[in-house]
């Protein structure tokens, strides 16, 4: 006679073992403030200067993007973003 699996007892075991390795992920990783204190001065004040150029690039992305929705153009003939490293390499490019 085959054995009868327990299906509560392996849905018990599952969520506990799951449960334990989420319990155990919360508890040894650091928050982003913690890691923040943890950097030196001279990348805080690199991640500061990020922090601030994010919503600016976010916005320039956002109104490009309505751009080329209004656009007639297909996909691959819109106007592409403008990278950083491409202004840095050809700043006298016009688009």
């Amino acid at each position: 006679m085959a054995q009868h699996f327990n299906w509560t007892k392996a849905f018990v075991y599952s969520v506990g073992l799951v449960g334990s390795g989420y319990l155990i992920m919360r508890t040894t990783t650091p928050t982003e403030e913690q890691i923040y204190q943890r950097l030196s001065p001279e990348l805080k004040k690199r991640a500061d200067e990020f922090r601030k150029e994010q919503p600016v690039k976010q916005h320039q992305l956002v109104e490009l993007l309505k751009q080329n929705m209004e656009s007639d153009k297909p996909v691959w003939e819109a106007q592409p973003l403008k990278t950083d490293q491409q202004e840095r390499t050809n700043p006298n490019e016009k688009s």
